[in-house]
């Protein structure tokens, strides 16, 4: 895990290889470490919100996914 903070602090790409050690980890601590590192060089401290208006025009289904209630 030590290699890979090193590449993340670098600003280096890991490799597949790196993200086969990150899945297989159960060092939650440090992966959220290194993930708050890399948003934090990306964005700051800022947080960023979505907002997604889903209009149902009709209240007819053809889909029947239940997506809409």
């Amino acid at each position: 895990m030590s290699e890979i903070r090193e590449k993340v602090e670098k600003g280096e790409r890991l490799s597949r290889e790196d993200a086969l050690t990150l899945i297989n980890s159960n060092d939650l601590i440090s992966i959220g470490q290194l993930a708050n590192m890399v948003k934090e060089r990306k964005s700051g401290n800022h947080a960023y919100f979505n907002v997604n208006y889903h209009i149902n025009l009709t209240n007819i289904c053809v889909s029947r996914c239940k997506f809409c209630a």
